[in-house]
């Protein structure tokens, strides 16, 4: 029964986790998509704190990711585990093959958290809908929205990721 219960918080978290690399090397050759694949490359170098809430039918699921010190560690049912390291995420991140389909585009400014950011659209085959607001001043991203199909008779998932950063430090 636990494990039928953990099944979609880890489907979530996965598919979450996953995004996060989606734009990564695919887009590389998508002008439009460049900021979005340089603020992404900069997160692997870059000391963050991910909240990440999901949402898949009535099921919620918050989660947790920290890049520190060269690793990744994840918070999933408020426990803290390490989840590989910066460098391995992002080699593997640099192997995706490069026919992605995506297709972004600059939206507009906005103030996130009193930091003015750019807001781009991404979307990805019509498998996932996202908008990122990426820092004006930083190139990081400071918030995220995913709508991901998960397949026919699967529904849809929404997630929601806030990015801090700054004075952030591996949790174990």
């Amino acid at each position: 029964m636990e494990t039928t219960r953990k099944t979609p918080l880890y489907l979530m978290v996965g598919f979450t986790f996953g995004h996060l690399l989606i734009s990564a090397a695919p887009l590389a050759a998508q002008g439009d998509c460049k900021p979005i694949l340089d603020a992404s490359r900069k997160v692997f170098n870059t000391p963050t704190h991910m909240y990440v809430i999901g949402k898949t039918g009535a099921l919620t699921v918050t989660a947790e990711m920290i890049y520190a010190a060269g690793a990744v560690y994840m918070k999933i049912e408020g426990k803290w585990s390490p989840a590989g390291a910066t460098k391995d995420m992002e080699q593997l991140s640099q192997k995706k093959p490069q026919n992605s389909n995506a297709t972004c585009r600059y939206l507009k400014d906005e103030l996130v958290n009193g930091e003015m950011a750019a807001v781009y659209s991404l979307n990805d085959k019509g498998l996932v809908d996202s908008q990122i607001w990426i820092s004006r001043a930083k190139g990081l991203p400071l918030r995220q929205e995913d709508d991901i199909d998960l397949g026919v008779g699967k529904g849809k998932s929404h997630n929601s990721t806030r990015y801090e950063y700054g004075n952030i430090k591996p949790p174990m």
